[in-house]
């Protein structure tokens, strides 16, 4: 017999370690010794040895031992294929880019180039709105839940007015909210509709004090945007049908310290006392930064203490808050269905993201380079071209990528980025784990403790 590819083995304390079986949804608290052996034969890939009859039996009705590796996996990838099957019938995805001009200069940006390029500043035109909604008509004849957001650039530029209004107009017309990322500097303009409930959430970055935001976040002509920003935040929280807000703070070595600060800024705002308001941070994503500069999620949690809790800290972060709420599913005996993925993110789930020149993409951080579209919109025709780009992405799933199609943690991380796995290692459809099995072990071990393990 040998150990399941599918298994995970955590540490819980200094005498047992937790297994758990992430297909079969299994989870056995197991002595040092037991955990121990089963993890030198996971990793050396020989039989299980030197186990009790009994609990070596109990091991192999559970799914933890098994007698040959292809069939347990052929069963993984039955399972990860229903659970895609399901996933992909929900939810059809649109992203306006309205332009690509943005009023700031934020050193670490994905974006930057394109937002120095004042050639390709064109704003989205009617026409191009009124094919995207013909679109979107079609997924909802075939009951699919609509999900719009603007991105940019920066969507609520004053000069963006016009083609905003218009998108907003086609939407209400459906009873669509909308989304928006947006730097928060200009939303004044778009007051109006923030009251009248057109948008259900802003997400908004801040990223740590007055002082060390103006550093990082500034106007094109270096001038500060904090004061401005928390300003209009105030505003928009005051609308009885305004749209929730999420604040985001792109944390790296530079701003540990700072982020404690905005987060007591914000108590003393009163924030955190409006329940359409939230916060969260998130590493910069490492694939960017050089060795020296890489930090990860684990690295926040560990530097920036917002809470003396232990897992109300970790939840504060994006990525261990999912988590936290992923592991929790598979302990809720009351839950019948665990939260499996077979991908990360819309990228893979059919999101289309759009620009003023018809260009169609499937991830943000893909934009403003025609190697990388998907498609584009035929004017004449006034439909969606696909080319094989788009297939390429949509088929990037766990069951798809051979070492996530061996792995116990890849129903949970849905493969991580595909864009950074691009990135770090020129192929989407190779694995981008970071530093999720960390996150996982230390969630395991705290949820773990609520469901009875010391």
């Amino acid at each position: 017999m040998f150990v399941s590819n599918y298994i995970t083995i955590s540490k819980i304390n200094e005498k047992e370690y937790i297994l758990i079986h992430s297909y079969l949804n299994n989870i056995d608290i197991v002595e040092k010794n037991i955990a121990i052996n089963l993890i030198k034969a996971k990793n050396s890939g020989d039989e299980v040895k030197n186990i009790e009859k009994n609990i070596f039996n109990e091991l192999h009705k559970k799914g933890y031992l098994i007698k040959d590796k292809e069939e347990d996996r052929n069963r993984f990838i039955k399972l990860a294929n229903k659970v895609l099957e399901i996933s992909k019938s929900k939810v059809s995805s649109y992203v306006f880019i309205p332009s690509y001009k943005c009023n700031f200069r934020c050193p670490y940006c994905f974006e930057l180039k394109t937002v120095k390029n004042e050639s390709n500043n064109k704003i989205m035109d009617k026409s191009l709105v009124d094919i995207i909604y013909n679109e979107i008509d079609k997924d909802t004849y075939n009951d699919k839940k609509i999900s719009i957001s603007l991105f940019g650039g920066e969507p609520f530029l004053k000069e963006n007015y016009e083609i905003i209004k218009y998108i907003l107009k086609k939407s209400n017309d459906r009873k669509i909210k909308i989304d928006a990322i947006t730097n928060g500097y200009e939303m004044q303009y778009y007051n109006k509709f923030f009251e009248i409930g057109a948008f259900s959430k802003l997400q908004i970055t801040l990223d740590g004090d007055e002082c060390m935001h103006d550093s990082r976040r500034f106007l094109k002509n270096g001038e500060a945007t904090f004061q401005v920003i928390a300003k209009n935040i105030d505003n928009v929280l005051k609308f009885d049908k305004g749209p929730h807000i999420s604040i985001r703070v792109n944390v790296d070595k530079d701003n540990y310290h700072s982020v404690k600060k905005l987060h007591d800024f914000i108590k003393n705002s009163g924030w955190y006392t409006n329940n359409k308001f939230s916060f969260y941070t998130k590493s910069v994503h490492a694939c960017y930064l050089s060795n020296k500069e890489k930090i990860y999620d684990s690295d926040v949690i560990e530097n920036v203490k917002l809470d003396d809790n232990k897992i109300v800290n970790m939840c504060y972060n994006a990525q261990y808050k999912v988590m936290f709420r992923d592991v929790e599913a598979i302990f809720d005996s009351k839950q019948l269905v665990p939260n499996f993925k077979t991908s990360t993110c819309g990228a893979t789930k059919g999101m289309k993201v759009i620009d003023a020149f018809g260009n169609i993409y499937t991830c943000l951080e893909e934009v403003d380079n025609e190697n990388n579209r998907v498609g584009t919109i035929d004017f004449e025709q006034k439909k969606f071209l696909y080319n094989s780009l788009w297939d390429l992405w949509q088929n990037r799933q766990i069951q798809n990528i051979d070492r996530c199609s061996r792995c116990g943690y890849s129903l949970t991380c849905g493969g991580n980025c595909p864009e950074h796995a691009k990135i770090s290692n020129k192929d989407i459809y190779t694995s981008y784990c970071a530093d999720i099995k960390k996150t996982y072990e230390r969630v395991v071990r705290e949820v773990a403790s609520r469901y009875g393990g010391n």
